[in-house]
């Protein structure tokens, strides 16, 4: 087992949103240990079904793994269903990016928590899942700290709209999502919809992985993805430079076949694991 250390970090000074985090560092943890964050994808946190569970795994590999919530995401510590829909409601890509950024920036600085001190200047890996990987993308291309970037099941846009649904949404000021695990109804604000008109090319995953010239990424995907079809993997290759490898893992789906409340794990999900351990580990 790891210590799991719970923290709050505020990201942005002009506001008053915090991020809300789990740090675990392994027994066999030593001061050079690679640093890996986890980031979940929409409608996710931090302790959505597998994501303990991949961050246990990695920290008894060896490695100090940060898994958070993003500030507006609208999760509170301890709950599994969205207890602030107006959070939800102004959350932006562009703010996961800039958090997600300023996170890098307070581990680089030794400020995030005194855990990580003696970390601080460790080799840092990114992971993201679904949304999570287009974040994880961006923050790798804009910041030099990271060295490696792995996506499971990545966006390759954030504009997953019909232009008939932007328009009754620019109208009504809202885009109507449901949470189909919760049966909650939440919806998206015109933030979210000017942040992804207005920096499409600028917060652009496919973008963004183009950028990676020297940074090796791990592109994994499930050959069922319903969510996000495999189409988009092989777009996000294809614009990649050539330290990019696509791994396909067949018959699973989004989330590798893994559910909430957590069960366990699946074949998809170990091969998952397993093949972005050989990756970090090369």
């Amino acid at each position: 087992m790891s210590d799991c250390i719970p923290f709050i970090f505020r990201p942005i000074a002009e506001d008053n949103n915090t991020i809300t985090g789990d740090i675990r560092i392994g027994e066999s943890a030593t001061v050079h240990s690679p640093v890996l964050l986890i980031l979940h994808g929409f409608k996710g946190f931090k302790d959505w079904g597998f994501f303990p569970y991949v961050a246990e795994y990695f920290a008894l590999e060896g490695f100090i793994t940060i898994t958070v919530n993003f500030s507006l995401n609208g999760y509170r510590p301890n709950s599994d269903r969205i207890e602030a829909p107006e959070d939800f409601h102004h959350n932006t890509i562009s703010r996961e990016i800039q958090e997600t950024l300023a996170l890098i920036e307070a581990l680089q600085a030794g400020t995030l928590h005194p855990s990580l001190h003696e970390y601080a200047n460790n080799p840092l890996y990114i992971l993201g899942h679904s949304r999570g990987g287009g974040i994880a993308l961006a923050a790798a291309a804009r910041s030099s700290h990271i060295m490696k970037a792995i996506i499971w099941n990545s966006v390759a846009t954030f504009d997953r709209f019909t232009p008939r649904q932007k328009q009754l949404w620019a109208e009504s000021g809202a885009f109507p999502v449901e949470n189909a695990r919760t049966g909650q109804a939440l919806s998206l604000g015109l933030e979210y919809l000017q942040d992804i008109t207005e920096n499409e090319l600028s917060i652009s995953p496919v973008a963004m992985a183009a950028q990676l010239h020297h940074t090796p990424l791990l592109i994994v995907h499930a050959e069922q993805d319903m969510t996000v079809p495999l189409r988009e993997a092989h777009k996000l290759l294809y614009s990649s430079s050539a330290r990019a490898q696509l791994h396909v893992i067949a018959r699973t789906g989004h989330t590798f076949g893994a559910v909430h409340p957590f069960q366990g794990s699946t074949p998809a999900l170990d091969e998952a694991l397993a093949v972005t351990t050989d990756f970090l580990k090369q």
